[in-house]
């Protein structure tokens, strides 16, 4: 691509998003964005009030949306700002750009400069976020798509920027295992006001790449909540159609209903519920003569709590009498739907529990320590496998004790070569028997006790496979191979289906180990990618079974390397004279040795230029400046 067409592409990207330096539009129209379309009217919305301008199409000469292409990080970012100022919440009119140009530069920022700038200072982005906004593998630099889950993170630190402080989660997603746990709460505050939510199947969707359509929902939704009194999230319950209340009979005097609640509101004083075997939100106003009881004993309404099971008991006007948190309502029995593991953060586990034929849909909470029992042996807790069939017993929407009742077989060996994500089996070797097993789609894996991706399985790993129909559903590995570090210069990087690395080590020793997949790459210790390494680096590894888990660079060690034989050691005037051993010609260099050049002898101790023998066979790192070679690192390698 030309530095022109590139230039221009960059433009036509800004200005789909950028719209807030010109008055609002007034009725906003996308030849792309029919009325009928579901988002017309975020989209007609988040245009009116300029977040977003669209752009005109290059053969048409239309106005166009492109409801369903997908928003980049960088887009999002921008469009988070620009919802913020256009509702007159943004915290300073300041423009920080020259504060974090250098680390903008370094990640490649093409445009929206002032936007991230003030992203960064009020921690709505991190700087590690910050370096992935932009793909630089490649020889042109390309914007990296936004996820529903990244989105969610960027416009709930926007909007709520003290939430770290909740503890409260409650999502009831069907995938909501796979949402990062450190996402969680911040795809929960969105969720309770409605902003972003999940699909009509019950699913969050978290990695899947967000559209422009979406966008412009969470925008429109976002812009509303902002403009709110007080941004309370009794103005943010869904807005779902109540179904057509049955006309009461006349002698009817109460009605009873089961349901969760989900908001006691005192300003306006309403409780929010699930009814039991619904999914929508209902609201129903109470008095201070409606009487409560918790396990048979009265308390005030303020003993109520939300995600507590309770009977309700209404009048003919539709005004709760009574309400009784049931503790007969202790057990439930159905399919683990989700597990989702937020014991690091918050202390508890999120267990999903359904049963479509029973009308059993209930999230729990419950503490790693409760016994989990398997038949009449109690199991740790992390043996829990979705799908299979359990029985909770809980208080207060909190377990007590959870029975397997599923029988699960299990295989156990030695992992007999690398698994990467292409793959759909894992092989297994026991005794002299290699067996492949069949990878079940919902894997959950687990390495010393950690959540872990197939990645980190490496060679040799004792595993134990946990198998459901013939496939596997669960991997916990145990490592028989601590990590180690090694050290030397690239020789060469391939990157490929399996990425590989080859470096040459202080005594001229190549060797080459494989890049797993989720390898971290650090330069100076920021986040990078391993296309920004290059041939000359002196870079470490840490490994394990001989796979590089990790590289890191230091670029004050960028530069040359050399190895050879001393000639003679000028300790006045600190210079070596090196004959040369690395190269064919054995050509004299003169090093230069400052007085930060660091000199290790033959057992790895510090000494001094004066310590350096003549014949002695030195590994030298450093850089030339002109006729001298200056020397950041000396190694006796033999003397």
């Amino acid at each position: 691509m030309c530095i022109k067409s590139k230039w221009v592409l960059l433009a036509m990207c800004a200005l789909m998003v950028l719209s807030s330096g010109l008055t609002a539009f007034a009725s906003v129209q996308f030849t792309d964005v029919p009325a009928n379309h579901w988002a017309y009217s975020h989209i007609r919305r988040a245009a009116d009030t300029g977040i977003i301008g669209g752009y005109t199409h290059a053969t048409t000469g239309q106005r166009v949306y492109d409801p369903e292409n997908p928003v980049t990080r960088l887009q999002a970012v921008v469009m988070v700002y620009e919802t913020l100022k256009a509702t007159n919440d943004l915290k300073s009119q300041s423009d920080f750009t020259q504060k974090y140009n250098s680390l903008m530069t370094a990640a490649g920022v093409p445009w929206g400069q002032k936007q991230v700038a003030y992203a960064l200072e009020y921690g709505i982005l991190t700087t590690t976020e910050l370096t992935m906004l932009m793909n630089q593998s490649g020889s042109e630099p390309k914007q990296n798509p936004a996820t529903r889950e990244e989105v969610a993170v960027f416009f709930s630190r926007a909007l709520n920027p003290n939430q770290e402080g909740t503890t409260t989660v409650n999502l009831t997603y069907k995938d909501a295992e796979m949402i990062n746990s450190a996402a969680m709460l911040h795809v929960n505050f969105l969720t309770q006001h409605r902003i972003l939510t999940g699909d009509d199947q019950g699913n969050f969707n978290p990695r899947a790449a967000i559209r422009r359509s979406e966008m412009a929902a969470v925008i429109s939704k976002a812009y509303d909540w902002l403009n709110s009194t007080g941004n309370e999230i009794v103005v943010t319950i869904p807005v779902e159609t109540k179904e057509p209340e049955k006309e009461e009979k006349e002698e009817e005097k109460e009605t009873r209903l089961i349901g969760v609640i989900q908001l006691l509101s005192f300003n306006s004083n309403r409780i929010y519920l699930v009814e039991e075997g619904k999914t929508r939100v209902d609201d129903y106003p109470f008095t201070n003569d409606t009487r409560v009881y918790v396990r048979g004993s009265e308390r005030g309404l303020s003993s109520l709590q939300e995600d507590q099971t309770a009977e309700f008991t209404l009048n003919k006007e539709g005004i709760i009498t009574r309400i009784e948190v049931d503790p007969q309502r202790d057990k439930v029995e159905g399919t683990l739907q989700s597990l989702v593991d937020m014991t690091k953060d918050r202390g508890y586990y999120v267990l999903r529990i359904v049963d479509s034929g029973k009308n059993v849909d209930m999230t729990l909470q419950a503490d790693e320590k409760i016994p989990v029992m398997a038949d009449t042996t109690e199991v740790d807790f992390d043996w829990l496998t979705i799908g299979e069939r359990v029985v909770v017993y809980y208080r207060d929407k909190e377990a007590t004790k959870i029975e397997k009742l599923d029988t699960i077989n299990d295989a156990e060996g030695t992992l007999a070569k690398r698994v990467t994500r292409f793959d759909n089996h894992i092989t297994l070797t026991s005794g002299n028997v290699e067996r492949e097993y069949l990878l079940g789609e919902d894997l959950y894996i687990r390495i010393e006790g950690r959540s872990a991706e197939l990645s980190d399985l490496m060679t040799g790993d004792i595993i134990t496979l946990r198998l459901r129909d013939g496939k596997v559903t669960r991997i916990d590995a145990k490592q028989v191979e601590l990590e180690n570090t090694v050290e030397g210069t690239i020789v060469a990087i391939q990157i490929a289906r399996t990425n590989m690395i080859t470096i040459e080590d202080r005594r001229g020793t190549e060797k080459t180990y494989e890049i797993t997949d989720g390898a971290r790459v650090f330069i100076d210790n920021e986040r990078k990618a391993i296309a920004d390494l290059r041939n000359g680096d002196w870079v470490k590894l840490t490994l394990r079974a001989d796979s590089v888990l990790e590289i890191s660079l230091e670029k004050g060690y960028r530069g040359e390397y050399m190895r050879g034989i001393v000639e003679t050691v000028y300790e006045r005037t600190n210079q070596i004279r090196l004959r040369r051993t690395d190269t064919a010609r054995g050509e004299e260099v003169l090093i230069y040795v400052e007085n930060n050049t660091r000199i290790y002898d033959t057992n790895r101790k510090e000494i001094t230029i004066g310590s350096i023998r003549r014949n002695s066979l030195i590994s030298i790192r450093g850089d030339f400046e002109g006729d001298f070679f200056v020397a950041d690192l000396i190694d006796v390698l033999e003397e």
